[in-house]
């Protein structure tokens, strides 16, 4: 059915399920990548939102929620008081090249289990108040290929037991850490471009959480490179990480 093509498309374009056994990291090239975010825009039963200018809401510019399905694709997302774009309550669907600008909420948000988007080659820009992307309450998905720049909160915040993949993004000029990862996430974060952050590049803090860290790079922040703090778990392989004011990678209980 519909939704079992899409699950597997997830699985087999960008390996989401297999969170904590890699599989090699090579770049899709890109027009490979087109091609899958493609496919996978053309499996969702659901409306398409294309090209439309969506400013200055009190609530959230588009949400998808409650199991629906839907294609965000080109659009200009700004001002909205709530965020930018929110997928929740068991939503799949695309978010793809879209550009988010000043929004009071996350840019992008993905919450709940069941929720399990495709976020691929957007532009997040400027957003004082706020996270870039935030996955929560045991969201899934996948988040690849976007430029986050300017977030006030994390580029990237995964939490709450949420496995939401983090691979080869662009995450600079933060106002705190480039990607953050809490609260029993077990993403993998791979192939990321970490610059600039005012707080730790890579956060990954608490006792349950324990991701995978390979392949990325993490450079030029104001503190350290990658920061695991708590009891933090997890796996760091085959990072660059260099040019930071603090440490390289730095470890304490706190």
């Amino acid at each position: 059915g519909e939704e079992e093509g899409w699950a597997s498309l997830l699985r087999a374009a960008y390996d989401v399920a297999r969170v904590l056994s890699p599989p090699a990291l090579d770049a899709l090239p890109a027009a490979a990548e087109e091609e899958a975010a493609i496919e996978a825009a053309a499996l969702v039963a659901g409306p398409r939102l294309r090209n439309n200018r969506i400013e200055d809401n009190a609530g959230v510019g588009v949400s998808v929620a409650d199991g629906a399905a839907a294609v965000v694709e080109g659009n200009s997302v700004r001002g909205g008081g709530g965020g930018g774009v929110s997928f929740s309550s068991g939503a799949r669907g695309v978010a793809r090249k879209n550009e988010l600008q000043r929004n009071g909420g996350a840019q992008i948000a993905i919450s709940g289990r069941g929720t399990a988007p495709l976020v691929v080659g957007n532009a997040l820009r400027e957003a004082p108040a706020a996270a870039g992307v935030l996955c929560s309450a045991g969201a899934r998905g996948c988040v690849r290929s976007n430029e986050i720049v300017g977030a006030g909160k994390a580029g990237v915040r995964v939490c709450e037991g949420s496995s939401t993949a983090v691979e080869y993004n662009g995450v600079r000029g933060g106002g705190e850490c480039g990607i953050s990862l809490s609260s029993g996430a077990t993403s993998r974060v791979a192939a990321n471009d970490v610059s600039r952050n005012r707080k730790a590049g890579v956060l990954v803090w608490g006792g349950e959480t324990r991701p995978l860290l390979c392949r990325n790079t993490v450079h030029d922040g104001e503190q350290a490179g990658i920061y695991l703090y708590a009891a933090a778990r997890g796996v760091l392989l085959r990072n660059e990480v260099y040019a930071n004011a603090g440490a390289g990678v730095l470890i304490t209980e706190g």
